[in-house]
This record gives structure tokens, sequence and C-alpha cells, in this order.
């Protein structure tokens, strides 16, 4: 046995130093500072995500830039405004906009027209309340879209006032999209009481990727005139009953319309709820026009070999999002300081790595797909090391198997 592991070390030995010669990126080459402690790696195609302002933007991915969003609120008070911290504020949903790279505004204009929407890229409808619109303004919306605007339109519930709801049908249904003015319910799918009803039915589309639960707080649902653009379904037991639509979206020429009838998903309370947040975030994302990374991959996992030294074999589960046949490998001493991309283009959903004699350390996975978007890293794997007690030490690498 003693011999099979001296010749089995001598072979992976072997191959170790030979995936050197042929300039293979290495894995566990740390940088000390001077109190001998690992400092952050320098490689040429770090990525650390620990202090940047746009850390949470998909490494990869193209983002739009130099953009602007306009905030109508009609609420006539601070309900849903962009400036409020509270939980009925609109705060972290303009910082979504902010962290696509748009400059956002706010204002109530007495009458909607073409140049006061001019240079906007984005227009956002929202507590249409405390004023009566008129056709023209309607068809100016409209106009806009067709034209290139994206068009959030926000309303509320069918117990509302007339004036809410009369509000939001004169820009729905240039658009083909009303309100049922009803108040949905599910007594067997909800979050708290009845009237936030769980949300798991969802078409396929940019704005529900990666979507599993939303909550639907006091809303109403949506009469179509085209179902087709129904992107997001109340459970067949809910009231009324049926499959209800409650999100709908749709391009018009070239500008890009989406509508729901419950303003609570984009405050500040409720988006924290399920997987709201990732909602409304796609939702800017497709209005910002902005590339879409692929989902992580899932079920990372690291299985320790030992054979006088350790390897470790890295597996995963491939992304749920078509169109990916790429993978790349993250490592870090300490997560705090960052990862640093150590392969790149890996077709196979593993790899062996020979992490060295560094006691602790970290892999990731990301996804990439045709486009050279790359997905968020997958969660993150703890390695714990331990120096071979015979002092050798392998060069640290990486190679399929």
């Amino acid at each position: 046995m003693k011999s099979i592991r001296r010749i089995a070390t001598g072979i992976i030995t072997l191959l170790a130093f030979y995936s050197l010669l042929l300039g293979t990126a290495f894995a566990g080459d740390v940088i000390r500072g001077s109190d001998g402690l690992p400092s952050k790696p320098v490689v040429e195609q770090a990525i650390d995500n620990s202090s940047s302002a746009d850390s949470d933007k998909i490494p990869g991915a193209l983002y739009v830039s130099n953009k602007q969003v306009l905030f109508l609120n009609y609420a006539g008070d601070n309900t849903a405004n962009i400036g409020n911290t509270g939980d009925s504020g609109y705060s972290m949903f303009a910082k979504l906009f902010n962290d696509q790279d748009f400059s956002v505004e706010e204002k109530s204009i007495g009458v909607i027209t073409q140049d006061s929407l001019t240079g906007y890229d984005a227009v956002i409808l929202t507590w249409l309340k405390s004023k009566t619109f008129s056709t023209e303004e309607s068809n100016t919306i409209f106009s806009y879209a067709q034209q290139g605007g994206n068009v959030l339109l926000i309303g509320e519930h069918g117990l509302y006032s007339d004036t809410w709801n009369n509000n939001f049908n004169v820009f729905g249904e240039k658009f083909g999209v009303t309100t049922a003015e009803n108040f949905l319910e599910d007594q067997n799918n909800y979050q708290e009481n009845e009237y936030w009803p769980i949300i798991s039915d969802f078409k396929n589309h940019a704005i529900t990727n990666g979507l599993r639960k939303i909550v639907y707080i006091a809303g109403s649902s949506l009469n179509l005139d085209d179902a087709g653009t129904g992107i997001a379904f109340t459970s067949s037991v809910a009231t009324p009953a049926g499959r209800q639509p409650i999100i709908a979206a749709t391009e018009i020429n070239q500008g890009r319309f989406v509508t729901t009838c419950d303003s609570n998903l984009f405050n500040n309370k409720y988006i924290e709820f399920q997987d709201n947040k990732m909602l409304v975030e796609n939702i800017v994302k497709w209005l910002a026009e902005a590339d879409y990374g692929p989902l992580p991959p899932t079920n990372f996992k690291a299985t320790k070999i030992s054979l006088g030294f350790t390897i470790f074999n890295l597996t995963w589960n491939p992304t749920q999002t078509p169109n990916v046949s790429k993978y790349n490998l993250y490592w870090s001493i300490n997560p705090e300081y960052g990862f640093v991309r150590i392969a790149e283009d890996i077709t196979a959903t593993k790899i062996q790595v020979f992490p060295g004699n560094e006691q602790t350390c970290y892999f990731a996975v990301t996804a990439v797909d045709e486009n050279g978007n790359e997905s968020e890293k997958s969660e993150v794997v703890k390695v714990d090391l331990k120096v071979p007690g015979n002092g050798f030490k392998l060069p640290s690498g990486f190679g399929n198997w």
C-alpha cells in the first residue's frame, strides 16, 4: 500500500509540475504582509466585491450608464416618495435604479406633455390619486413608449377610489391592460394573511428570472387584451377563481411597458418579502435594457482526497439558464478580501484543485452565457487544510479528472 501511495503521489506531483510548466493558473500563491498574515492576492483578473460601490452588479454583464428615470408620483404626500426611507417610501426602489447608473428625478407634473418627458429613458407612474388624467396625457405616455421610452405603471386594489382606478385604466388601456378592481385573496397560499397571497406561477421572462415566490400585498388582478403579456399569476385556488394575471409586460415598438396593481411591492417594507426585491430589481434591469447574467450554479461541493497531500474535487450542478456552456472558478483566502478568478471557460461541471498548504481557503463558481454575461457567484465552499506531516509542499493548482 505504501508503495502504491508513493507511486500515486509521484504521478500527481509530476502532473502538477507539468501543469505549472504549461502555464496553468494557480490558486495557492499567497502574498504575505510584514506581519506574516496573508494579504489580498494580486492576480491580473482579480475581482474584489468587498468594498466596490458596484459590488452587487454581476461581473461580466453589460450595464447602461448616463440614463435618467422620472418618477411621476401623485400621492399628494410623501407616500412612495423616493426620498422617504420609512416603510411607505420608495428609497430602496430608487436605489436599484441608481445601481444601474440611472439618475433619478421625482415630480408631479401638472400636465404630462412630450416636452415634459424629453430626456428621460424611463417613466414610473405611481400613486395616481391626486388628479384626474386626460386622454391626451395617456396618448403622450403611449407615444413616448412607441418612440423607445420605457414605462412602469403601478396601480392598486379595487377598494381604492374611482379616481385611482380610473387613472390606471386611462393609461393602461392604451397598452391593452385595465385593473380588475378586485381584492385578491388566497386562503391556502399566503404570508401573514389571506390578502397577501404568495405567487409562484411565473411565465418565462427576463422579469421573472430566478423568482421562486413573491408576496402580493393587498393587490388587484389585471384584465388583459393580450393574455400573452401576463408573466405572473395567482394560484388556481385563489379568489377570484382561476389563474389571474397580476403582472404584465410587453414591448411597444422600441419601448417597454410593465404594470401591476400592487404599489406595496416597491416600498421599503414589503420589498424585502420573499423574492420581491429580486422581482423589482429584474423590472429595473428590464426597463434599463441591461443584459442579464445567467443564474449561478447550484449544489457546489468540495470532496477531499488524501494521497499524502490534499486534493479536492469541486463539483456543481449546471445553471438552470439556457445557452450556458462555460464556468469560471474563483478562490480566496478570505471572502472579505474578495475573490480571484483562477480558472476560466470550464466546460465540465467539475474541476480538481491542489490548494497547497494554506490552512483555509474558499471557492466559488460562476456560469457564463454565450454572450459573455457572467452570473453571480455560487454558494461559497470553505476548505480546511492540514500541512502534510512530511513537510512536502505540492505546488498549488488545478486540473480536470
